[in-house]
């Protein structure tokens, strides 16, 4: 009997996994992104809707690709997700190019933070001063790694 992957944001849901699994679930999101770099490619639409978990967490997947794209190319497709995965709207980012890995490293950045903080917290930022300040607010609970970690996928 085969398993349906497990949706993140399901899993982001209960705080006894995230405890549990989050380090686990930060790692592999951290490996996607390097693999999508090393292949020069930008999906703009990971969200936790998007990531998918096999049941042991060693595999995890991306599933809406709809706005995937080559790095190396012009692309104009304009699907992006929504505040706060998606940073394509806030006026601090939008010199930036469509085809930018910059859109995936803040999406990831987004969700590890959502891993680390909870829902409500992240759920409530609209703008890069929201994260900014969600982030500073709460520096003080995270390691020198972590918050090093998080200060370069999102404000570097």
């Amino acid at each position: 009997m085969t398993h349906q992957p497990l949706p993140l944001r399901e899993l982001i849901g209960r705080r006894f996994d995230m405890q549990v699994h989050g380090r686990r679930i930060i790692l592999l999101l951290l490996r996607a992104f390097q693999q999508l770099r090393r292949a020069s490619v930008a999906v703009r639409g990971i969200d936790p809707t998007s990531v998918r978990l096999s049941h042991n967490l060693e595999n995890l997947m991306l599933s809406d690709i709809k706005a995937t794209c080559l790095t190396t190319t012009e692309d104009k497709k304009r699907f992006f997700k929504n505040a706060p995965y998606s940073a394509k709207f806030m006026p601090e980012f939008s010199h930036l190019c469509m085809e930018s890995e910059f859109w995936d490293q803040w999406s990831i950045g987004v969700i590890i933070l959502e891993i680390l903080l909870g829902t409500d917290l992240v759920l409530a930022t609209n703008s890069f001063d929201d994260i900014a300040s969600l982030f500073q607010d709460c520096s003080e609970f995270l390691d020198k790694a972590t918050w090093t970690l998080i200060e370069a996928l999102l404000f570097k």
